[in-house]
């Protein structure tokens, strides 16, 4: 939805196209929708894992990582709302640039749970012996449901 208004925005003034460095000025109400839409997002993936992690069986300090990892969603919605100030002031190449900047720090928040366990997962193997561990079944974690 966000993606069609910003190509409505764009597309219903044209002009923007034969400027020097061509930027759209998206304005005020792709600025309001874009904040309510990354904070409501972002309030979602912060609450929503308390629910389902209190009802895990997992160590305090398994809890802590969890919650950590999804809360890191805040840093979003801080750089959304940089950007979203950008957009409406006066645009430009500080707009463009803090796009980029709130996709990259996105991208980093979706990835950080993989990297956090890769490197729990390089350190648990520096810890052990330096011969390869045989091939041993470990619980899996699930949300949701309780074993039967």
């Amino acid at each position: 939805v966000l993606s069609a208004q910003v190509w409505l925005t764009c597309e219903c003034e044209p002009n923007w196209k034969t400027q020097p460095p061509p930027q759209c000025d998206l304005g005020r109400n792709v600025a309001i929708a874009q904040i309510i839409a990354d904070v409501f997002g972002d309030i979602i993936l912060i609450l929503a894992p308390f629910r389902l992690i209190y009802k895990v069986r997992l160590m305090k300090a398994q809890k802590i990582r969890v919650l950590a990892i999804f809360s890191t969603s805040a840093i979003t919605t801080v750089v959304s709302l940089a950007h979203a100030y950008y957009v409406l002031s006066d645009g430009g190449p500080r707009e463009a640039v803090a796009a980029m900047v709130e996709i990259s720090v996105s991208l980093i928040v979706a990835n950080l749970s993989v990297v956090v366990a890769f490197f729990l997962r390089m350190s648990a193997e520096d810890d052990t012996s330096s011969s390869p561990a045989p091939l041993k079944f470990t619980s899996i974690v699930t949300f949701g449901s309780q074993p039967r």
